[in-house]
């Protein structure tokens, strides 16, 4: 039995059940704090809305380009292929993200709210033991990334009188992830005990 019906890639769209998510900024809390990769790939194509019919990871992708040429960050330096980070394609440089956490921590709008969404070193996420029994006089959020031969850090350093932007991505290190993570600890507590 054959069946042909040439209308079917001009079914009209139908709303069968519409579920209000949470805030935005709820999402990128849960989104910094757990890691939820799910989240991320949601917020890219969340933003490709803003400026297209249809949200897609490649237009999301491009936004995000155009946007923060606008801020000097060299888009030579950032290599996107997913919201999550999860693939291997994805290549960023140590200035392009100190450019966007810089810019981001100065918008009067939403900076101080986005760096409360990132884990607070020694008691979130998966900073929840990073550092923990450090002696740091400020407020250290940070948000770790991790695969196969790479282990990052990127978030804030907060005094009472200066926010600092960190940025720390080691590649191809030959160590063990736990001695990594200790000596980033000790290069940390060293550079950021002398900050005011």
């Amino acid at each position: 039995m054959e069946v042909e019906n040439s209308n079917l890639g001009q079914l009209p769209e139908t709303t069968w059940f519409h579920y209000p998510s949470d805030y935005l900024g709820d999402i990128v809390h849960s989104l910094n704090v757990r890691s939820d990769n799910l989240y991320a790939e949601s917020v890219l194509r969340l933003l490709s809305l803003s400026a297209h019919e249809k949200g897609s990871a490649e237009k999301g992708i491009d936004i995000i380009r155009k946007y923060w040429q606008n801020y000097e960050a060299d888009s030579l330096e950032l290599f996107m292929y997913d919201g999550s980070g999860l693939a291997r394609n994805n290549k960023v440089s140590a200035k392009y993200l100190n450019c966007v956490l810089k810019e981001t921590a100065r918008d009067s709008l939403i900076g101080e709210y986005f760096v409360q969404t990132l884990p607070l070193a020694g008691k979130e996420g998966s900073v929840a033991t990073f550092m923990k029994h450090g002696e740091l006089p400020g407020e250290l959020r940070l948000k770790s990334g991790s695969m196969s031969d790479v282990h990052a850090y990127a978030g804030y350093y907060t005094t009472p009188q200066n926010r600092y932007a960190i940025v720390v991505m080691i590649n191809n290190y030959t160590c063990t992830r736990a001695q990594l993570k200790q000596k980033i600890s000790t290069l940390l507590t060293q550079v950021l005990s002398k900050k005011e």
